[in-house]
């Protein structure tokens, strides 16, 4: 028995077994014999497969009987030789790690109140685990008081587990870093704060320093520190799940809206107007809704100013590379102001960048061209990020023309199995707030499905 094509798919966390269609097998005298699922087996794996290997494939039990009884009784079925094979290779997944920051207090980079969050993400940017790194799993480069950056690594033990234990994917472990910057005391500590411009005044409410939380969603836990203040006029999107509200003093029945969970892409967005405390002292952002496609557009209210939901939509430190992830593309200008289009970067390109500037209170990204590009979260991603290109179905699949999949274009039976070239992905309910959305695969003639359950990523 051998392969009729190379039968190789990627890892996405389902069980394969071998479809008939992709072998062949040839008795002695030449005859060749239609093959059904139900004939095959992987070696030593009758249940399937889900894990990245190369695993051979052979005739199943059920399969030498049904067979030998189509052969008939002039034949005797007897061990033969296969060279049929069923890969799944390792999936592309990236590594980030947060960075950190303080003003000089004459204590190390390790006595700081510094815990780096290591996130890895899937081909899509899906989330697979987010990990809060202790001392041990983190290595300091040169660990002092001194003001200036120190660079931050993953220690060799934590990424050799880390690879046993992500085993399915392409990470490079020893590639992610951070950094954590020990600043003057007489320099505005921005990190994290939507911009590199400082304003001429301090824009953050007294006593910013003092970490708050509080009990829910609603009013969102998670420290605030200067370093992670919005300087007002930036904008920031939300992480989670958040509450718009009349007051500063968050309750049900002032509560203006409820904006779900998105897909990066889809996060909504806030323009920082102004600071308060509620009662207790936690720290509100002051904004006014700038999603301009949802019925809550031009809104204003307060939302949480907590890290761990609300964040800068616009990058501040440079990346070498940044991956376009907005469907549409983002197109490269001669000028900062992003007038004078040069050209349009598709969904998927992969960019060199060489800087960050700031423009107002946003920034771009210079390219090693010299074009600038947006540096907004929800239109670019740093690093590398793989896209499918190719995927194939499991069965019965229907195309669309619209990204809702409401508007069936083309049927594809299960025999066909069908295989896409893949041209991007989008989300439904793209400005919905109150739907999270799902994934979709754009490709020739429209949409379809982003479910494993129906597809097969192939590359």
């Amino acid at each position: 028995m051998k392969n009729s094509h190379i039968v190789s798919i990627m890892y996405d966390g389902s069980i394969h077994k071998p479809s008939a269609g992709d072998y062949t097998i040839t008795m002695s005298n030449g005859k060749q014999v239609t093959l059904q699922d139900s004939d095959l087996t992987i070696t030593g794996h009758n249940n399937g497969v889900s894990d990245v290997g190369n695993y051979s494939v052979d005739l199943s039990e059920a399969g030498k009987t049904r067979i030998g009884n189509l052969l008939g009784s002039d034949f005797t079925l007897v061990g033969g030789s296969s060279t049929a094979t069923f890969n799944i290779t390792k999936q592309k997944g990236t590594a980030s790690l947060t960075s950190g920051s303080k003003v000089y207090d004459g204590k190390k980079v390790s006595a700081s109140n510094y815990q780096p969050t290591l996130t890895l993400r899937d081909a899509l940017g899906h989330t697979l685990d987010t990990i809060k790194l202790t001392s041990g799993q983190y290595n300091i480069s040169s660990d002092s008081s001194a003001v200036g950056t120190y660079e931050i690594t993953l220690s060799s033990a934590e990424i050799k587990a880390l690879e046993e234990k992500y085993s399915n994917y392409d990470i490079d472990f020893n590639a992610v870093k951070a950094s954590f910057t020990i600043t003057s005391q007489n320099i505005p500590d921005n990190h994290g704060g939507g911009s590199s411009v400082t304003p001429s005044t301090p824009s953050t409410p007294s006593n910013p320093s003092t970490p708050n939380s509080s009990s829910s969603s609603s009013s969102s836990s998670g420290p605030v520190t200067p370093g992670n203040v919005a300087v007002k006029g930036t904008v920031v999107y939300a992480i989670k799940k958040i509450g718009l509200y009349d007051s500063k003093n968050f309750a049900k029945h002032n509560r203006k809206a409820w904006y779900v969970q998105k897909p990066r892409i889809y996060r909504p967005m806030f323009v920082v107007t102004g600071y308060t405390r509620d009662s207790n002292g936690v720290l509100r952002y002051k904004v006014r809704d700038v999603n301009h496609l949802t019925k809550n557009r031009g809104k204003t209210g307060y939302i949480t100013a907590s890290w761990n939901y609300v964040r800068p939509v616009y990058y501040e430190d440079s990346h070498a590379t940044i991956t376009v992830i907005n469907p549409r593309g983002v197109n490269g200008y001669n000028k900062a102001s992003l007038t004078g289009k040069v050209k349009n970067y598709k969904q998927g390109t992969v960019l060199k960048a060489k800087k960050v500037v700031s423009h107002n209170l946003t920034t771009r990204f210079v390219l090693s061209n010299g074009q600038y590009v947006t540096a907004n979260r929800k239109l670019v991603q740093m690093g590398r990020h793989a896209i499918p290109t190719k995927v194939r179905a499991k069965g019965a699949i229907n195309r669309y023309s619209n990204v809702k999949l409401t508007k069936r274009n083309k049927h594809y039976s299960a025999n066909q199995r069908k295989t896409f070239k893949v041209y991007g992905f989008d989300y439904s309910q793209a400005n919905s707030t109150k739907h999270h959305g799902t994934l979709r695969y754009r490709v020739d003639g429209g949409y379809i499905t982003g479910n494993t359950k129906y597809i097969n990523i192939i590359k």
